[in-house]
C-alpha cells in the first residue's frame, strides 16, 4: 500500500515508531530529568554549562523528531482520511512551532545564566514562560491526538481499543493543559488532574509507537 507522493505505508509508519519510541527515551532525560536539575542546580549556584546544553540540545532534537512523526502520520492515515490526515500533520506541526518557541525561550533563559551575573529574576521569569508556552502548544498536541484517534477508528486494520485510548489522552492533554491556561487560579486542580491522568496519556503515545512499529509498518501484510 502506497499513498498519495509514493511513500510506503508501511515505511510511514517505521518512520513514526522510531520517531515517537527515540523522543520518549528525550522527554525523560529533558524534562524528566536535566530540567529540574539544571532549576535545582541554578537555584542552589552549583550550575554548570554542560547539563543545560545537553537539555537543549535533547529539546532540538524533539523539534525535529515531531515534525518527522506529523509528516509520517499524516502519510500513513492518508488513504484512510485524507481530509482528517491533513488536519491531523497539520495540527501536530503546530504544535511543533510552538514547541520551538518554548524551546527558543528556554535556550535564552540557560544563556542568561552564564553571561550575566545579576539575571536571576529575567532567568526564572524565562523558564517560567516556557512552561506556559509548551503548555499552550499540549493543548494543540490534544487536539491532534483526539483526530489520529478519530481516523484510526476508521480504519479496518487499528485496533479500537487503541483509537479510543489515544482520543481519551487528546482529551485529557487539552483539558489539563486548557485549565492551566483558563483557569490559572485552578492551578493545583489541574496539576493534580495531569497524575491521575498521566497513565492513560502515556499509554495512548507508548501504544501508538509500539503498534506503528510491529503491526503498522506490516500493514501489507495484514491487509
Amino acid at each position: 500500500m502506497t499513498n498519495y507522493i509514493g511513500l510506503k505505508t508501511e515505511k510511514a509508519a517505521e518512520v513514526a515508531a522510531a520517531a515517537l519510541i527515540a523522543m520518549t527515551f528525550l522527554a525523560i532525560f529533558a524534562f524528566g530529568y536535566a530540567h529540574n536539575t539544571v532549576l535545582e542546580n541554578y537555584m542552589n549556584n552549583t550550575i554548570h554549562w554542560q547539563l543545560p546544553l545537553l537539555e537543549i540540545g535533547a529539546w532540538c532534537i524533539i523539534v525535529v523528531l515531531d515534525a518527522l512523526v506529523a509528516v509520517a502520520l499524516c502519510r500513513f492515515f492518508h488513504t484512510v482520511d485524507q481530509s482528517l490526515a491533513y488536519w491531523l500533520g497539520g495540527l501536530r506541526l503546530l504544535y511543533t512551532l510552538v514547541l520551538a518557541c518554548a524551546v527558543a525561550v528556554l535556550g535564552h533563559a540557560y544563556s542568561l545564566i552564564f553571561i550575566s551575573s545579576d539575571a536571576s529574576d529575567r532567568v526564572l521569569t524565562q523558564i517560567a514562560q516556557f512552561d506556559r508556552i509548551w503548555s499552550i502548544g499540549l493543548i494543540i498536541f490534544g487536539l491532534h491526538l483526539i483526530l489520529v484517534g478519530r481516523v484510526a477508528m476508521k480504519a479496518a486494520f487499528f485496533p479500537k481499543w487503541l483509537a479510543y485510548l489515544i482520543v481519551i489522552a487528546g482529551f485529557c492533554y487539552a483539558m489539563v493543559h486548557g485549565l492551566h491556561q483558563l483557569a490559572p487560579n485552578f492551578a493545583m486542580l489541574a496539576n493534580q488532574l495531569e497524575k491521575i491522568l498521566s497513565l492513560p496519556m502515556t499509554a495512548a503515545e507508548i501504544g501508538l509507537a509500539l503498534w506503528l512499529w510491529l503491526k503498522g509498518r506490516k500493514i501489507n501484510s495484514v491487509n
